[in-house]
């Protein structure tokens, strides 16, 4: 509650200073980057804090005045797509956030019969790279490209030419 000594000129341009302070605190983040709205967000965020700061008068919301607002929620513009997974974590501090990771390539075929190949890895590229060549197909002929019926109807037609 105001009492009337809060009320006083004095108090009044006190108040309207340390609001103007608050405001005119830096962004983490470049304004350019947000919209008409989001600036709205922001500045409408800071006041609701310096107010709370000024009337309670707590030191809670006392560290929210030197802390930069940070939005969340926009993210770039290729993570907005659904190339990437949503994957939601767990941080130490307690909050939930929103990792992007690439998804899962699908599994390799047999180019005769289109069967799914086993011993073929399933890994991005860059994962692929840093594997053992054990690791990547099987060393047997057309390993990694035939499944092994096909590989042996290969083999055989070849052995009768």
């Amino acid at each position: 509650m105001l009492t009337n000594s809060a009320l006083r000129p004095a108090s009044l341009i006190a108040f309207i200073e340390k609001i103007q302070f608050f405001l005119s605190c830096q962004i983490a983040e470049p304004i350019w980057r947000y919209s008409r709205f989001m600036l709205f967000r922001i500045y409408a965020q800071r006041l609701r804090k310096a107010l709370l700061a000024i009337l309670l008068n707590t030191a809670r919301y006392k560290s929210f005045l030197n802390e930069p607002v940070i939005l969340r929620g926009m993210v770039e513009g290729k993570k907005k797509s659904r190339t990437f997974r949503r994957v939601k974590v767990k941080t130490p501090g307690g909050k939930t956030v929103t990792h992007y990771k690439r998804r899962q390539p699908s599994k390799a075929k047999c180019a005769g019969c289109g069967a799914v190949l086993a011993g073929v890895a399933r890994a991005l590229p860059r994962k692929i790279q840093n594997m053992p060549k054990t690791k990547k197909r099987p060393t047997r002929a057309y390993g990694g490209v035939l499944c092994t019926k096909c590989t042996r109807k290969k083999i055989i037609q070849k052995a009768r030419k």
